[in-house]
């Protein structure tokens, strides 16, 4: 029987997948994992409430996240990357292992800021949320 645990893991993957799979490597999918776990820790709601409002929070616009999403695939089975993650978001889940974020909730890919509400929150001078991480592409705000 599949328990709420395993279900909120196997959407975590997913989303973290859909994501920054396009990132490359291991890190970038665990890394928006985590800012996912981050909300759940600081009361955004529980882990459903917190994956189905994802697209809420996105730096990409709704048109374009919709046609990120016809284009997206899941991972082989076999995708090392899929086979390694695994084990990672019981991590997420547990908040425990290599803390790649610190406090981080939302992120970005640097050449997809397209959502006034995202450029608004994360404002270097007035925006909420300031950027504490990530990499050249993958933008981190917390």
């Amino acid at each position: 029987m599949l328990r709420p645990r395993e279900f909120a893991t196997s959407f975590l993957l997913h989303a973290a997948w859909f994501e920054a799979a396009h990132f490359g490597g291991l890190k970038p999918i665990q890394m928006v994992a985590q800012c996912i776990g981050n909300r759940v820790r600081l009361g955004w709601g529980d882990w459903h409430q917190v994956l189905s409002s994802l697209p809420q929070y996105s730096a990409e616009l709704a048109s374009l996240r919709q046609e990120h999403w016809l284009k997206f695939q899941l991972p082989a089975q076999n995708d090392p990357r899929f086979l390694a993650l695994l084990p990672l978001m019981d991590q997420v889940y547990d908040n425990s292992g290599e803390r790649l974020v610190g406090e981080a909730v939302l992120w970005a890919d640097a050449r997809r800021i397209e959502s006034a509400w995202f450029r608004g929150a994360t404002h270097p001078v007035t925006g909420q949320f300031k950027r504490c991480g990530g990499s050249a592409e993958l933008i981190l705000f917390g």
